[in-house]
């Protein structure tokens, strides 16, 4: 409807326009009046071409707004106030290299600056493990495997007792143990002359359970050795 009332229009526009120059046919021949209607005829075609252009053009602002929801800025500080909270630290990274420097350190036997390597390790270890929200299972055993290089190094100084200690945490908290744990158990408690044998020991550790404490190995495998 709206278009046939366009089209009316622009009829009407013309019937007025064309009326003066038909009045005027005497004075100004066949050849005026042929150029007069071809002069109306391009001002209406150049009119409603105008017309349409700009409808065309404020449908493709409307259409280029869609779909776009605009953020209060209120939001979007309080997203990036949240963003700044994140912690994007990257632990086991850092962890990795703290491991890195421990072993360095022990091979120039400076075992006290690898103690204090491997003790920063286990800080990144539970840093990572809390922001992961690991399981105290899951983050007892990534605590756990650093004893195994703490055993080492008390070992290398000659402080046995200690490093079966540390070996058994290791190997308790251990979701994988392996034959070659179990004949370090062995090793480890040769070493410490306890009085109890390998045996013993390992049905003590078994009934640790999944969350071994530390400090009860240290105090049992300290009975084992002061009734020697």
């Amino acid at each position: 409807m709206a278009r046939r009332n366009q089209i009316d229009g622009r009829l009407i526009g013309f019937v007025l326009l064309l009326a003066p120059v038909v009045w005027l046919h005497d004075k100004i021949g066949t050849a005026g009046i042929a150029i007069a209607v071809a002069t109306i005829i391009a001002m209406v075609f150049f009119c409603s071409q105008k017309k349409t252009t700009a409808k065309s053009t404020r449908r493709r602002t409307r259409s280029s707004t869609k779909g776009t929801i605009p953020i209060p800025q209120g939001n979007a500080d309080d997203i990036l106030k949240a963003l700044d909270r994140m912690d994007m630290t990257d632990y086991l990274g850092q962890a990795a290299e703290a491991g890195n420097r421990a072993k360095v350190a022990a091979a120039n036997k400076d075992f006290d600056g690898a103690w204090r390597f491997y003790h920063e390790q286990k800080s990144l270890y539970l840093k990572h493990a809390d922001r992961s929200e690991f399981t105290r299972a899951q983050t007892i055993a990534l605590d756990g495997s650093v004893h195994r290089n703490l055993a080492n190094l008390l070992r290398l100084e000659n402080r046995h007792l200690e490093a079966l200690v540390h070996f058994l945490y290791c190997y308790a908290t251990s979701p994988r143990r392996t034959k070659t744990d179990e004949k370090q158990i062995d090793a480890y408690v040769n070493r410490a002359k306890l009085t109890v044998g390998t045996n013993e020991v390992k049905d003590f550790v078994a009934t640790l359970g999944t969350h071994p404490d530390f400090r009860t190995i240290q105090s049992t495998c300290g009975r084992w050795k002061s009734e020697t």
